[in-house]
């Protein structure tokens, strides 16, 4: 859980230092120096283990190889890490003078491996290939684990397809679940208008029919006034027709 929750955090996160770029500048030399410094730097990864290990022989009196002076500094390619094994941080694009992609990764092999299997046997030695530093997305034995963009000197980690994924599940269940309560008002709404027209035309259904029982009351109640007068009437005719 904790773990899940760092992650989040990171994937929030803008970290810069100015103040550093002030002093030392920032390129390709030193842009993994620069990244050390951030939230995003694994402590225990392999290149703060070799940075380490220089420091001590440097406060030593030790010497490089080939009697140059040891490297106080993260190098951007280290061809030691393919000695080592576990977690890395390499360069794996570069685009001067404001754009770098960083690659954490875990280190499973040398390379060979990789090497191997690949089309690089035809136009680079096995040598040359394990001499070089890894980065730049050359084929290798490790496992991506995370990247992270440099743009001037702001450093954001970049979001997985996990979290992409999530986040567009969440973007999706919100959108839903407002279209639920918007048809839920509109279904209320309906219910209640269609409750209000049948009770008025339930209304004028009765007022006509009253007016019908009404109509047809008085019709009735003046039939027995006027039978009687037809009735005098035939009498009268049948009188004077005997008569004659």
């Amino acid at each position: 859980m904790t773990e899940v929750i760092q992650k989040q955090e990171l994937d929030e996160l803008e970290w810069r230092s100015p103040e550093w770029i002030n002093i030392y500048g920032l390129r390709t030399e030193n842009i993994l120096e620069y990244f050390s410094l951030s939230p995003f730097w694994d402590r225990q990864c392999n290149n703060q283990v070799l940075k380490m290990q220089r420091q001590f022989q440097a406060n030593s009196g030790g010497m490089g190889e080939n009697g140059q002076p040891i490297m106080m500094i993260i190098p951007t390619f280290d061809a030691e890490l393919r000695k080592l094994r576990g977690i890395e941080y390499v360069v794996h694009m570069i685009k001067e003078p404001d754009l770098w992609v960083i690659r954490k990764q875990r280190r499973i092999g040398d390379g060979s491996a990789a090497y191997n299997k690949s089309n690089m046997t035809t136009t680079m030695t096995q040598e040359a290939y394990l001499g070089g530093g890894p980065g730049l997305g050359v084929v290798d034995d490790i496992v991506v684990l995370a990247d992270f963009f440099c743009v001037g000197s702001k450093v954001y980690m970049a979001s997985n397809v996990h979290s992409i994924l999530r986040q567009g599940v969440l973007s999706l269940s919100r959108a839903l679940e407002g279209a639920a309560d918007r048809l839920g008002h509109f279904t209320a709404t309906s219910r209640a208008a269609s409750s209000n027209a049948t009770t008025a035309t339930s209304g004028v259904e009765e007022s006509q029919i009253q007016q019908s029982l009404g109509r047809v009351t008085t019709a009735n109640s003046a039939t027995p006034a006027t039978q009687p007068a037809n009735e005098e009437s035939l009498f009268l005719l049948t009188v004077k027709g005997l008569r004659k």
